[in-house]
């Protein structure tokens, strides 16, 4: 179903035996079909979506790709809470020797070899478990489209591993990847709240010119909050989206946060777990101009 903003939401529901309303048939034959429809003036009761007198029925051509190939980017895949089967697009920038591991089924043992490799894209860097039926298909420091994946969650701990269905397909090589060590085996976590303060981190030094980072109130709900810290050129980019911070001084970026209306802001996330450090954040700030426009700002 495709929403006002271009957006496609896919509804799954069971068609009951019985025809209860007069659009039914023609959502039996959809179904059937695989025919892609729009539907108008639905109603939404809590979960659940209800056809009223004024619901209209609209054929569409919408191309439909399944979740085991669509794209993902590794920071998003680094903080799912739920194993998913997925694709990406990376670079192998290391690959172990193989190792062997043990298949138990009932009575029977039967001994295979994986390799532990590093892939990444221009977001993160995760760790990728190749089945000895996949040896051939990679290469050290090429860039692949990889469907197929599964995440796998350990211990907080997102990694992902091939499947028998698994398809390595070469592309052109990924150039400014990310290959941070601390962020291989990081346990990250989305949030999505309200910016309500801002203070400079002062790292225990009166230096305000050593200031590097920033300690941020998120507010998820009125008895949750988060304390975290945001690194500065992270801040300066999600205010002027510039990538150097050297030439901005602390009165000009307290200004940009005040004439921007930084506090209080909606804020969306990525954090590490361990450290509380904001990897990725998205400001959304808006503005009424002729009713409608919104700015977002974004930074990663």
């Amino acid at each position: 179903m495709e929403g006002p903003n271009g957006n496609i939401t896919i509804v799954l529901r069971y068609l009951l035996p019985n025809a209860t309303c007069r659009l039914h048939p023609t959502l039996k034959t959809a179904n059937i079909n695989q025919q892609a429809i729009e539907l108008s003036c639905i109603k939404l009761i809590g979960r659940s979506y209800m056809i009223t007198n004024d619901t209209q029925l609209i054929e569409k051509n919408l191309a439909y790709e399944p979740q085991w190939c669509t794209t993902k980017n590794i920071l998003n895949l680094k903080t799912l809470t739920e194993e998913i089967i997925c694709a990406l697009e990376c670079k192998l920038l290391e690959i172990s020797q193989p190792q062997s591991y043990v298949i138990t089924s009932g009575y029977k043992r039967t001994q295979k070899l994986r390799k532990e490799a590093i892939v990444a894209d221009k977001t993160a860097t995760i760790v990728l478990n190749i089945y000895d039926m996949h040896f051939n298909s990679i290469e050290l420091g090429q860039s692949y489209k990889i469907t197929a994946v599964k995440t796998r969650l350990f211990k907080d701990v997102i990694s992902l591993s091939t499947t028998t269905e698994t398809i390595f397909n070469n592309i052109p090589e990924l150039l400014d990847v990310s290959f941070d060590n601390s962020l291989v085996f990081a346990s990250l976590k989305k949030i999505d709240g309200l910016l309500n303060d801002l203070q400079p981190d002062i790292c225990n030094t009166n230096n305000i010119t050593a200031i590097n980072s920033y300690k941020v109130i998120i507010q998820i709900s009125t008895t949750e909050e988060y304390s975290l810290i945001l690194p500065r050129n992270l801040l300066v980019q999600c205010l002027t989206m510039e990538q150097d911070s050297s030439d901005i001084s602390e009165i000009m970026l307290f200004g940009l946060v005040k004439n921007k209306n930084f506090i209080p802001s909606h804020i969306e996330c990525i954090f590490d777990l361990n450290s509380g450090i904001i990897n990725q954040i998205e400001s959304k700030h808006y503005e009424n101009i002729n009713g409608k426009e919104m700015f977002i700002f974004y930074c990663r």
